[in-house]
């Protein structure tokens, strides 16, 4: 309960604080081009980000691995592309930086290994675990190739039962 205070409480108070300190220092008009503008630029880098994380999950998928890492590279990416269209200078900030690949993967890294103990793995009946897994669709053969599974129809083979 305690450790939902400062996220939902303090931070949105500390957030305004600062925004009304701002428009005191600049204007306020120049305040509200601010918020505008850092929720315009962090949604479009957000957007760019994202589209990089999703080709490398496909890229990783394809290759036959889990791309657990990359998955929680996206998450973040998520969650700043949020913060970033809410109001505020601290969680601005701190988004923005964490947008950039150089600062966000070390990021992961560190909160991958911080709660390595915490998090439990169930694997279910098959068996998989964040190794390589099997490709389901490697033995199947491509389309037009002789297979003695499939049934191949023309039009007059067949007819419409109603």
């Amino acid at each position: 309960m305690w450790r939902l205070l400062l996220p939902f409480i303090v931070l949105p108070f500390i957030e305004l604080y600062l925004l009304i300190r701002i428009g005191e220092a600049v204007g306020h008009w120049w305040t509200i081009g601010l918020v505008v503008f850092t929720g315009f630029v962090g949604a479009k880098l957000a957007w760019y980000e994202g589209i990089g994380i999703y080709a490398r999950i496909q890229q990783e998928l394809q290759s036959g691995h889990i791309p657990t890492t990359t998955m929680l590279e996206g998450l973040v990416v998520l969650i700043c592309g949020f913060l970033l269209i809410t109001p505020g200078v601290i969680t601005d900030a701190a988004s923005l930086l964490l947008l950039l690949p150089f600062i966000r993967r070390p990021f992961v890294k560190f909160m991958q290994k911080r709660y390595k103990n915490k998090v439990h793995l169930y694997t279910g009946p098959t068996g998989f675990d964040q190794g390589d897994f099997p490709n389901p669709f490697e033995n199947q053969q491509p389309p037009g190739e002789d297979n003695d599974d499939v049934i191949d129809l023309d039009d007059d083979d067949y007819r419409e039962i109603k």
